[in-house]
């Protein structure tokens, strides 16, 4: 009996028409979720991709059907070993364990990749140095990898490496416009075996990957540098003040391994005020003192919330919601208060359009600055007959220094960005609310010494003058000024200002633990012949620098003690060269009998995943045992075939699982060879 090979051409392993029918089918690519005769288990949460390319948070004992975040292709599932995230405050660069040298950091900039506004910006200083962060840690002999996400900005070479901050350190220069690593830098001796591989994670982001083995040669210590560079590769430099990239998402691991990321665990303890964060509906509330607050994204609800650490932070405008008072100067424009409801649902948004007077047409507002210290202006502004405008932020004692940007409400951008003089405008940002409304925000420092005050204004349409017509104009609410490097979330004032209390948390490491997957009984095993399909995808670098192997799939008897015992298994083996191989073995009687097929290596894949497809068919009546990788010729070997009954997949793997199929007879080789096939 055979399959037919016609069928077997386009869809063979499901088709209904074969003449020999699997009785065990798991296809994890079609995004199903497992079949409940499958036992799962895993006692942690563990991260994956979902279908929108967003990276989730997998509650424990929920398996992970992942996706490819740039093509949204569902991959599988995703296995992987225990594995230890050594960072704290993994995704929060402001804090410790984390030092920045020769630039500024500006938390919750960005969408991150689980959907969130928490991506931090990187800005270099003016001074001609290196610009990084570094991890401080303590550091014997180790073998560690290191990854981060980091996005493009002004600046698209992300520099990162391992160090001991004394005198060796090894890294690598990503670059986050195309994908590529340019090359990598040294000094020292205690990094050997040093190795750098970079993924792509949709919307501008990548994973950037290290490794190294760690001598405790000249230092016991080993840390890491996140830092960037004039986009080359020259380590030190003199930049702009305003230029900067993307990053979010450290892990730190000693194991050697590659893993899906790992969060930190955060724990909010307390906080002396109120505070606002966004809720399910997308809505602006009001959190009351010492509750933790758990922010969504305000127009994406399919995006799990997350726990809102902040700075304190104080609002310096009073009457933030108020425009017609005399706190705020109008020049060629009228006012109407309280007329549509605003970001927290109340009816308390202003209108302000401009007059028929021939002139421009703002609104502006001034207040007491020192010069040399960072501050961030933000403002809720919805379209009505305007749909944009021009905000400028300016020197008080010289209005020549200023930086000046438009902002359109219905490409939702912020473009024609300029700065002169002593005022560098470190960032911009326009965030879309619910209903129409958005938040704009600008970061900028003075470096003029002399300098006392800061004016904002906000024009209607541009900043020229011209002949009103007396009706058009815009909805605001929520104004505030900050001194941030960043914009938090909105602070209310009315006659005075008001300040909200630092949030108060912990932050401790986290371990993943195994996922593992069994069928206790296959129903339809064939103890006489069968033949085992297995389509995945290992990760690029997932190997220890030890001799070892790791079981992926195999068949075994339940009443086996011992996990190797009585079993047909696929494994993946490195060697102490670091070429990873797949082997097929067989065990009998709890006696090891059979060992390689065939050696078939993915090694030194660093920027791509490996994928196989494999199967492994026996006949015990022969004592015949054939194994087919990628479509290549049939290995054979005669050897006693173990009674197995039982399905394993996924111990000690890191890696998507696509396809696992039993068929209950010894499949031709040729049939093999035309599954295996990529």
């Amino acid at each position: 009996m055979s399959i037919k090979t016609s069928v077997i051409k386009s869809s063979a392993v499901e088709s209904s028409h074969s003449v020999i029918q699997p009785t065990v089918l798991l296809d994890f690519k079609k995004g199903k979720g497992l079949p409940s005769k499958v036992v799962f288990s895993r006692n942690s949460t563990a991260t994956y991709i979902d279908k929108t390319g967003i990276l989730k948070i997998a509650q424990p004992g929920v398996p992970r059907i992942t996706y490819n975040p740039n093509t949204k292709e569902c991959l599988g599932l995703l296995i992987e070993n225990d594995a230890t995230n050594l960072m704290t405050n993994s995704e929060k660069f402001d804090d410790t364990p984390y030092s920045p040298a020769g630039l500024t950091i500006h938390p919750n900039t960005n969408i991150s990749p689980d959907g969130h506004r928490l991506a931090t910006r990187i800005v270099e200083g003016t001074t001609n140095s290196l610009k990084y962060i570094l991890y401080n840690r303590a550091g014997s002999t180790e073998t560690a990898v290191a990854s981060v996400f980091a996005k493009a900005g002004e600046r698209y070479i992300l520099r990162f490496g391992f160090t001991d901050y004394v005198d060796n350190f090894y890294e690598a220069y990503f670059n986050l416009n195309n994908g590529t690593i340019l090359g990598t830098d040294s000094t020292g001796i205690d990094y050997t075996n040093f190795t750098s591989w970079i993924e792509y994670y949709g919307n501008g982001w990548y994973r950037c990957f290290i490794r190294a083995t760690k001598a405790t040669v000249t230092s016991i210590n080993n840390g890491l540098e996140i830092g960037l560079t004039a986009n080359n590769t020259t380590r030190v430099y003199t930049g702009d003040g305003s230029s900067g990239l993307y990053v979010w998402g450290v892990q730190f691991s000693t194991d050697g391994v590659q893993s899906s990321y790992i969060p930190s665990s955060m724990s909010f303890i307390s906080r002396a005020s109120s505070a606002s964060y966004i809720d399910q509906t997308g809505t602006i509330k009001t959190a009351p003192t010492n509750v933790a607050r758990y922010n969504f994204s305000p127009l994406n609800q399919e995006i799990d919330s997350k726990l809102l650490l902040e700075p304190s932070s104080t609002n310096l405008f009073t009457y933030s919601e108020d425009i017609t008072n005399a706190a705020w100067t109008k020049t060629n424009i009228s006012t109407t208060s309280n007329s549509i409801a605003s970001p927290d649902g109340t009816t308390t948004a202003d209108i302000f359009y401009e007059t028929s007077a021939t002139g421009i047409h703002f609104l502006s507002r001034s207040l007491a600055t020192t010069a040399n210290l960072i501050y961030t202006f933000s403002v809720f502004i919805k379209a009505k007959e305007y749909t944009y405008g021009v905000i400028e932020i300016s020197d008080g004692q010289n209005t020549a220094n200023y930086f000046r940007a438009n902002y359109n409400l219905v490409t939702s951008t912020i473009s024609n960005f300029t700065s002169n003089g002593l005022l560098y405008a470190i960032s911009s940002d326009i965030v879309p609310y619910l209903n129409g409304w958005y938040r704009l925000s600008f970061t900028y420092k003075i470096t003029n010494g002399s300098s006392t005050s800061t004016a904002f204004s906000i024009y209607l349409k541009d900043n020229t003058s011209r002949v009103g017509d007396g009706v058009s104009g815009l909805y605001i609410w929520g104004a505030q000024f900050e001194q941030n490097n960043s914009a938090t979330n909105y602070i209310k004032t009315t006659s005075s200002q008001v300040t909200r209390s630092a949030d108060v948390y912990s932050s401790s490491q986290v371990t993943r633990i195994e996922d593992t997957c069994n069928i206790p009984n296959i129903e339809g095993i064939n103890l006489n012949e069968g033949s085992l399909y297995f389509e995945a995808n290992t990760y690029a670098n997932y190997f220890k620098t030890d001799q070892s192997n790791r079981l992926m799939c195999y068949l075994q008897n339940s009443n086996t003690n011992r996990f190797y015992d009585n079993s047909i298994a696929f494994w993946v083996w490195n060697d102490l060269s670091n070429f990873h191989y797949l082997r097929a073995s067989v065990t009998y009687n709890n006696l090891y009998e059979f060992g390689d097929f065939r050696e078939f290596a993915f090694a030194n894949i660093i920027n791509s995943n490996a994928k196989f497809k494999s199967i492994i068919a026996y006949n015990a009546n022969t004592r015949n045992l054939q194994v087919t990788i990628n479509g290549g010729n049939t290995s054979n070997s005669t050897t006693s075939i173990p009674a197995v009954n039982k399905l394993n997949f996924g111990n000690g793997v890191y890696g998507v699982i696509s396809k696992i199929v039993y068929y209950p007879k010894q499949l031709s080789s040729i049939i093999q060879k035309q599954l295996t096939t990529l």
